[in-house]
């Protein structure tokens, strides 16, 4: 009798880095700013003239604005064209801003380039995480989602040591070159079988799964994984179409969206982007000499955020699902325009109010955001049914306030 096939997680993990270097991309532009402010606003500025700190502001905030509008529409498309090809189409955008930004060294061009930037940025958000998770067998959704966070941190630390060492067509040079390597990687890849299970193509889900999973297509895991997904989309299938007006009505989706939305305003305002963004001027401003330029000490951001991503990583489970609410795709517009006022907002209210005052202001919030996050109700190792019950405090209903990502990517 030949032994059991006990199959393998490496697929799994190459194909997730794959799509997460979208994350490293948008790691890379919106650290872009940082290294490049002093660049742009010198009087040999490569757009031709020294650009003011409200268009560097502009700059920095567009891609994050032009991103809420992509959402719907990625959204749309992944549920009609399959989550692969998506991935695959969101890298279009991005190449054609990289050649924008090297072609045409003007500001009406670089403001162009930074919004098709955003429509990328917001594909990424949208279809990247839908498929790292229809891939990943679920005791390693979590481990597999982490390196989203952990490549977007490596992209911050590529950009301010390239933008530290390089000229400013260099770095283009070398941010162009990350879209055409992702598209390129996933031509191979396979199409989630959640998606194949969609569209009635079981055999070929089948086939997916065993591939990912580096078992045989009839094994017993094979077999009973694609019968839970045929089981949800039936399950699926068989919900009410809900419009925002019913969805508001019902007490406990209402309030999960209000919970939600608060604590994306807070995360959006904790000045994250802002540091990310102008990390370089930030420094500079304070007047320290610590006998290495600012560019280089910018680094030591993204080396913190990318132990920090480490850390959550190993401690998400022991604390719930608290930490990781912000994964959650129903407010990520939401979490688009909020960080887009806040980065444009940033630079004229330091200037006119200094920075100490700023980074109070950004402290304050996230203060709040912190005391608010011990009053969430938990839903680790809940069911649906629970996580309703417990926003009601009412009976059970019939459908649950979170019934799968697809109801909050659809509707």
């Amino acid at each position: 009798m030949a032994p059991e096939k006990k199959g393998h997680t490496y697929i799994q993990w190459m194909y997730s880095i794959i799509v997460s270097i979208g994350f490293l991309i948008y790691g890379l532009e919106i650290g872009w700013t940082s290294p490049m402010q002093k660049v742009l606003q010198a009087d040999t500025s490569p757009l031709g003239r020294p650009i003011s700190t409200t268009m560097i502001s502009w700059i920095a905030s567009i891609v994050v604005f032009s991103s809420a509008g992509a959402v719907p529409i990625y959204s749309y498309m992944a549920n009609v064209y399959g989550r692969k090809w998506m991935v695959v189409a969101t890298t279009i955008p991005q190449m054609i801003s990289s050649s924008i930004k090297i072609l045409f060294p003007n500001i009406t061009a670089l403001c162009i380039a930074r919004t098709l930037t955003g429509f990328f940025s917001g594909g990424v958000f949208v279809v990247g995480p839908m498929y790292v998770r229809e891939i990943s067998q679920s005791d390693m959704i979590g481990s597999l989602g982490s390196i989203q966070v952990l490549l977007q941190n490596m992209g911050f630390l590529i950009i301010y040591l390239v933008g530290a060492y390089m000229e400013y067509f260099q770095v283009l040079y070398v941010m162009a070159a990350f879209p055409v390597l992702m598209a390129l990687l996933m031509l191979r890849a396979p199409e989630s079988p959640a998606f194949l299970v969609k569209l009635g193509k079981i055999e070929e889900a089948h086939k997916a799964v065993a591939y990912l999973r580096g078992l045989d297509t009839d094994d017993k895991i094979v077999i009973t994984e694609v019968e839970a997904m045929q089981r949800q989309e039936k399950e699926f299938q068989a919900m009410p179409k809900l419009d925002f007006i019913s969805i508001l009505k019902d007490k406990a989706w209402r309030r999960g969206l209000i919970i939600i939305l608060i604590i994306f305003t807070f995360h959006a305002w904790n000045g994250a982007f802002a540091i990310i963004a102008y990390a370089s001027a930030i420094l500079s401003s304070t007047g320290v000499d610590f006998g290495i330029s600012p560019e280089l000490q910018t680094l030591s951001f993204p080396i913190v955020s990318i132990m920090a991503s480490f850390t959550l990583t190993a401690v998400a489970e022991k604390f719930g699902r608290k930490v990781r609410t912000r994964l959650m795709g129903c407010v990520v517009t939401h979490a688009w325009i909020s960080g887009a006022v806040q980065l444009f907002a940033y630079a004229p209210v330091a200037d006119a109010f200094g920075l100490p005052a700023t980074f109070i202001l950004f402290g304050v919030f996230n203060l709040l955001g912190a005391i608010v996050t011990f009053y969430l109700p938990e839903t680790r190792g809940k069911t649906d049914e629970e996580i309703q019950q417990q926003l009601t405090n009412s009976p059970k209903k019939k459908h649950g306030l979170v019934f799968n990502v697809r109801f909050s990517l659809e509707y």
